[in-house]
């Protein structure tokens, strides 16, 4: 997902913002902005679909990010932590959850693994 035109979709999707340039972002909010002032969610999505070698903290990200975040797992592996239970959406999905190996495929399967292994509470590296 290096493209620019993802990033570009990203930025417009998320903070409702125009990347003009690699060191300018027109916020109708804000005005002209720097790349650094976009918003968390922005820029972890960002850094996941260039650099899926890493683990991001996605807890960063609210939920409006969900639906990239499943985007960017079906156009490749990776591999984030989430500190809560993010709604995924209504449609079918298929996440892998690294902790308990587990792989559920809905919203409910996601809330029930994540609170029945008590994942919420539980130590991470």
């Amino acid at each position: 997902m290096a493209d620019r035109s993802s990033q570009q979709e990203i930025v417009r999707n998320i903070d409702r913002s125009e990347l003009v340039g690699p060191n300018l972002v027109q916020s109708p909010v804000l005005g002209a902005i720097p790349p650094s002032r976009l918003s968390d969610g922005v820029k972890t999505l960002i850094l996941i679909g260039n650099d899926p070698e890493h683990i991001f903290n996605a807890s960063a990200c609210g939920e409006n990010c969900a639906p990239w975040l499943l985007k960017l797992g079906a156009m490749k592996d990776i591999t984030v932590r989430l500190g809560y239970l993010m709604h995924l959406g209504n449609d079918p999905f298929e996440v892998d959850i690294v902790n308990t190996g587990k792989v559920v495929r809905n919203q409910t399967e996601f809330v029930r693994e994540v609170i029945m292994q008590d994942l919420l509470e539980a130590e991470y590296p």
